[in-house]
């Protein structure tokens, strides 16, 4: 069995974090988490396939989170530390503005 990196993509835009991307996954199997609402996950979701499909380990697993606003709730600044704590993400991508 071989070591999957689990790698969280930030970035609404996959261009931006294209080339890390590929060279991780030339190195490992991905378990890979996006976010997003169901339109851009599947748009996402087939701009990563499509982008990987000539890396070496070119079938990615998807997680799909969905995002909560917690600035609304009482105690946000706590649930967010808490919840950060028990990530277990090798990478986090997330593309900066252009």
């Amino acid at each position: 069995m071989s070591q999957r990196l689990n790698v969280m993509i930030d970035s609404q835009r996959i261009q931006t974090v294209a080339a890390t991307l590929l060279y991780l996954a030339d190195q490992a199997e991905l378990n890979i988490t996006i976010s997003g609402t169901t339109e851009e996950l599947v748009a996402q979701k087939a701009e990563i396939e499509k982008l990987l499909s000539r890396s070496r380990y070119s079938q990615p697993k998807f997680v799909f989170a969905v995002v909560i606003d917690f600035s609304q709730v009482r105690g946000a600044t706590l649930a967010n530390v808490a919840s950060a704590a028990q990530e277990n993400y090798a990478f986090k991508l997330r593309g900066g503005r252009q």
